[in-house]
């Protein structure tokens, strides 16, 4: 399995573009961990801390809890989002597409 690279702060802000346009007004959802971070080091325009995903939490509701929304997200935008298997968890993935 190759090695993950750090996503630079422009695929950082893309990723979480993405998901705020797929989830924005269905979904109360928080970018959080080194994500979240990383996105407010470029927002203050300081040293960029680098992660190599975006870990997101979902406000669950009545009708939605994490399940149902990754299940959604892969279901409603095959070709942006992918389902990865990890630890025995299945988890929407976008995936970035770098020139080699």
């Amino acid at each position: 399995m190759p090695q993950s690279v750090e996503l630079t702060p422009e695929e950082l802000v893309e990723v979480s573009q993405t998901l705020l346009k797929f989830l924005g007004g269905k979904v109360k959802f928080a970018v959080i961990g080194g994500a979240a971070c990383s996105l407010l080091r470029v927002a203050e325009k300081t040293e960029y801390r680098g992660t190599k995903d975006v870990d997101i939490v979902v406000a669950p509701t009545k009708g939605y809890n994490a399940e149902t929304i990754s299940s959604w997200l892969v279901q409603q935008h095959p070709g942006s989002i992918r389902s990865v298997e990890q630890y025995g968890v299945i988890t929407p993935a976008i995936p970035i597409h770098r020139d080699q």
